[in-house]
């Protein structure tokens, strides 16, 4: 029902005119519209921010399963490069709830575990963003499995240092993105998380009984029972039976024995920071627990000059070696047979009579040489300096052969002067008549020194053979060697060869 806005007549909602005053009746059917388009308006608002709320959650899921698969990798590249045993086991997982992952992992050359589900000769890794920390080497484990309580979570590894001992739980953390071993490690054994329950064994042969883990802690500690005075009430009474006191009126409750089941509880109150172990002493805690043993010195050999070191910690033992000296030589100083260090410098070579007193070795200025090391100091037109020295094979008239020769072709003079410098004091050499050299043609031989003549050979031909020469050429500064065709002219050149030619000084 509406009323007449003029005379406040009752109307009904369809009357368009007042039966009282004849008043026009209108309608808010546009602001009723209005209305419905706000809440249209809102509804498809509200259905926008759901939507994009949605989409962002599903983008987030993406993205972190995207980030965690690539931390897994990057995890498995880290302990990857630090061994190169396999992985054989791979925990995973946020263990300390900060949001960045970690993993405990165990790598063992046998990818194979034996009939107790250990693996041989393995090594126990933590590993995470800084790289993979060893934790236990070369020992027999297995994995038992995670334990996830509402503040961290835990990794249980049954590990035993030998084949003939039994296995023990080794529990760890990460604290402050760092290894923590719990101070149950070795104590308990077989110790997993069995639904909401952690279950372990005190021994090998005792049955499981049940482990209260209390968030991030490391001590384990008997509850025990407790009691404690309260006032007396109705409600009580229906709980526990209690007595009345006549001196003092106050309620008491009767303590019954009952029985109770045993729980062990990891306690909040310390968790371990173990320093690294020492040469000298074990990974210790600042409550004084300690873990493992002493690493023990580790010494690199003593040297000449310095005694064993200990690489971890550098104590040193003992004293330095010393140099070694081998005896100094004609060519070297005497050196250190240890370390290869020199001192002092070579002897060097001491001759008598053209030898070394020391080491034998003849004297090189004592060793004869061939014309071809002397300087040419003159010849016949430029065919001595062309041809004289040859250093080739060729044979003489008898089928001889020589590897070098000094050629002189009389045609029908030929001469060469060598400069001797006042170095050699004698002279050796022999003369042939090469297989080239015509049977009709005959030649003169003559050697000066410093113009005085030394050596003369008349009629020399290719029959003559060879003939040996020794001459003092001591403290003479010029040698000459002079070959004449004698033969009619016009008859072939007579071709000698000087050989095996030696100047000694």
């Amino acid at each position: 029902m509406s009323r007449c806005p003029k005379c406040n007549k009752r109307l009904s909602d369809s009357a368009k005119f007042c039966s009282s005053c004849g008043e026009t009746i209108t309608r808010n059917e546009e602001g009723n519209s209005r209305k419905s388009h706000k809440v249209i308006i809102v509804l498809l608002s509200a259905l926008l921010i759901v939507a994009i709320v949605l989409v962002s959650l599903f983008a987030f899921q993406n993205w972190k399963l995207k980030n965690d698969l690539q931390s897994h990798d990057k995890l498995i590249a880290s302990l990857e490069e630090s061994t190169s045993k396999p992985i054989v086991e791979f925990a995973y997982e946020d263990y300390d709830k900060d949001g960045t992952y970690e993993a405990y992992a165990i790598t063992s050359e046998s990818t194979t575990a034996d009939e107790e589900s250990y693996y041989p000769e393995s090594d126990v890794w933590y590993v995470n963003v800084d790289g993979a920390q060893l934790i236990k080497e070369n020992v027999y484990s297995k994995s038992n499995g995670t334990i996830k309580t509402e503040q961290c979570i835990y990794i249980s590894l049954e590990i035993k240092l030998d084949i003939n001992q039994s296995g023990a739980s080794y529990i760890y953390t990460v604290v402050e993105n760092e290894n923590t071993e719990t101070e149950i490690s070795g104590e308990y054994h077989d110790v997993h998380q069995q639904g909401t329950v952690v279950l372990g064994k005190e021994n090998p042969e005792s049955d499981f009984e049940e482990l209260e883990f209390a968030g991030v802690s490391d001590v384990f500690a008997e509850t025990e029972p407790q009691s404690e005075e309260k006032t007396h009430s109705k409600e009580d009474e229906k709980e526990e039976p209690y007595t009345q006191e006549k001196t003092t009126g106050k309620w008491k409750p009767v303590i019954t024995q009952k029985p109770t089941t045993t729980k062990k509880q990891v306690i909040s109150n310390h968790t371990h920071r173990f320093s690294k172990a020492t040469c000298t002493s074990p990974a210790t805690c600042s409550c004084g627990k300690t873990s493992g043993a002493s690493l023990g010195h580790s010494f690199s050999q003593a040297t000449c000059t310095s005694p064993k070191a200990c690489n971890r910690c550098g104590i040193t033992s003992g004293t330095s070696l010393g140099h070694k000296f081998s005896s100094a030589t004609c060519t070297s100083a005497k050196k250190c047979s240890r370390c290869g260090k020199t001192s002092g410098s070579a002897l060097g070579h001491y001759y008598v009579n053209n030898k070394c007193s020391r080491c034998g070795k003849t004297d090189p200025d004592s060793l004869p040489v061939g014309l071809n090391k002397l300087h040419v100091i003159d010849c016949k037109s430029d065919y001595v300096s062309r041809y004289a020295y040859k250093n080739e094979t060729v044979k003489d008239s008898f089928g001889n052969t020589y590897d070098e020769y000094y050629y002189f072709p009389a045609w029908p003079n030929m001469y060469a002067i060598y400069n001797l410098n006042y170095e050699y004091t004698m002279l050796k050499l022999e003369i042939v008549a090469l297989d080239s050299m015509d049977s009709n043609a005959v030649a003169t031989i003559e050697i000066y020194v410093d113009g005085v003549l030394k050596f003369s050979k008349d009629g020399f031909t290719r029959t003559t053979g060879k003939i040996p020469v020794k001459i003092n050429v001591k403290n003479a500064e010029k040698l000459e060697i002079r070959v004449k065709q004698t033969s009619k002219a016009g008859d072939p050149n007579a071709r000698v060869a000087i050989v095996n030619t030696q100047l000694t000084k």
